[in-house]
């Protein structure tokens, strides 16, 4: 299967090559008046359009002009194409994902969050990617997880009270991990998210002498 996300991803940008200089330079490309199109006029008839919401969805994470600043993430490494998100881009992640009160499952955590299981679909993953590290803004901090333990119990939160979420409550991004078992993997004031083959860097006591 990883093959076929790699190899479909690379076809998608083959596809729009046409487009990505005017999507880099913020001019109207045809993405917006054929799979968005559709995709909006699915929303006003309330037909699905899951197809073509995906495929605008990645056209324009692939093309659109890198964020940079506070409160953005950066997933990069093993993926085919680096991306930045911000809060608002996080709220928009399918409603399956998201997490209105982390606290029912983090007893006293505050905030909303998005499954990492939703988030690290977003990218296009190179073949043997198999870990993605959770890095923190001063560079003190990284957890090394297995995707396995990523997707089933990782959840990065990004608001409070419909807010991003501040900085003394451990923002911008704050991951935690329950059911891992190990409360030093939850990281706080996470900025960069990187996929690698074989572990990353792990500050972790519980892993002491394992990563550099």
């Amino acid at each position: 299967m990883a093959d076929k996300v790699v190899r479909w991803s690379q076809e998608i940008r083959d596809i729009h090559t046409s487009m990505y200089d005017d999507w880099k330079a913020g001019r109207p490309t045809e993405i917006d008046f054929l799979n968005g199109y559709i995709v909006q006029r699915g929303r006003d008839l309330g037909i699905p359009t899951p197809l073509n919401e995906a495929l605008t969805a990645m056209v324009k994470v692939i093309t659109e002009r890198e964020k940079s600043g506070p409160g953005i993430l950066r997933i990069e490494g093993a993926v085919i194409q680096p991306i930045t998100l911000d809060c608002d881009a996080l709220a928009k992640l399918p409603a399956e994902y998201q997490i209105s009160d982390v606290g029912a499952l983090v007893p006293g955590m505050r905030g909303g969050g998005v499954r990492m299981k939703g988030l690290l679909e977003v990218p296009a993953l190179t073949i043997g990617a198999d870990h993605a590290t959770f890095h923190s803004a001063d560079g003190r901090f990284a957890a090394s997880l297995t995707l396995k333990q990523a997707t089933e119990h990782g959840i990065l939160i990004y608001q409070l009270d419909e807010e991003p979420l501040p900085e003394q409550d451990g923002g911008p991004y704050r991951l935690v991990t329950p059911g891992l078992g190990d409360l030093c993997a939850n990281v706080k004031g996470v900025v960069r998210i990187e996929l690698t083959e074989g572990p990353g860097k792990d500050t972790r006591p519980s892993l002491k002498g394992s990563h550099a």
